[in-house]
């Protein structure tokens, strides 16, 4: 079983093994490969070794191609958050259940002339998000290892996705609150946007860093987002190995089934 873990830079420490280039239409993508319980886990830092790449400059699509082409067909990600919903507090995990893509310029797609239509096994179609953009099976597997660990988690909620870098106004998180958003962070959508279109299982794992902008009137800073995140780095960790060891050989999710399918009907282009 091959399964992709994709994080921030302090993961690396953590779990060693060795790296590898995997070249593909959008650049070379460098993947640590870690063997865990006789599993092999491909792990990808979105922001660069030394936490260099903003997230609007992130190459989410060569980072999915390169777990794709891999032969991964389950992603874990890591994510720090700022909590929307009141009822949360700094330092939980929550495993959201769903997301709004507040991106303006991403364009979060394979169908873009790049990637032979051919690999991707269908012409261009759009993939669906329901019933789940998420995988139910992958956040099962998640709660079991939490609750095995004695670990408190947030199961559901919603993920606002905004571009980065800066944080976000007060009037911007009003807006999110009034639609049904509980958690803003700059990189999950886009990933989980391209993992559907190739048929892969996405879960995030989301540690809750500071409370959304207004929601205390306090000043946001990266250095406190990384702080935070940098005592939970160890429990978040554990939550994802364990995660591996739990997860079925075979995959009974509709994830694969929900990746766009080619038309059934003859269409003429001229």
């Amino acid at each position: 079983m091959k399964i992709g873990v994709i994080g921030g830079s302090g993961f690396y420490k953590l779990l060693g093994g060795r790296s590898i280039a995997v070249i593909t239409e959008y650049g070379a993508v460098r993947v640590r490969v870690v063997e865990h319980k006789g599993r092999e886990v491909y792990f990808i830092s979105r922001h660069g070794a030394r936490h260099e790449v903003p997230p609007f400059r992130v190459n989410y699509e060569g980072n999915m191609l390169a777990l794709f082409r891999l032969g991964v067909e389950r992603i874990i990600a890591t994510n720090a958050v700022g909590a929307i919903n009141t009822e949360l507090k700094v330092g939980d995990i929550v495993l959201p259940s769903d997301m709004i893509d507040c991106t303006k310029k991403r364009i979060p797609t394979y169908f873009d002339g790049k990637v032979p239509l051919k690999e991707l096994g269908r012409w261009v179609r759009h993939a669906t998000c329901t019933p789940y953009i998420f995988c139910p099976e992958l956040r099962a597997a998640a709660a079991k290892a939490a609750e095995e660990a004695g670990e408190s988690i947030r199961e559901g909620g919603v993920y606002c996705c905004t571009e980065g870098s800066r944080f976000e106004t007060p009037a911007e998180i009003r807006a999110m609150k009034a639609v049904g958003g509980d958690l803003v962070g700059m990189t999950m959508a886009t990933e989980a946007t391209l993992a559907r279109e190739l048929g892969l299982c996405y879960m995030p794992i989301c540690v809750v860093t500071n409370m959304a902008a207004g929601i205390t009137g306090r000043e946001l800073s990266h250095g406190e987002v990384a702080e935070v995140f940098s005592k939970r780095i160890d429990n978040v960790k554990r939550l994802i190995l364990r995660t591996v060891e739990l997860l079925p050989e075979e995959r009974s999710c509709r994830c694969r089934e929900l990746a766009p399918k080619p038309l059934q009907v003859d269409v003429a282009f001229k």
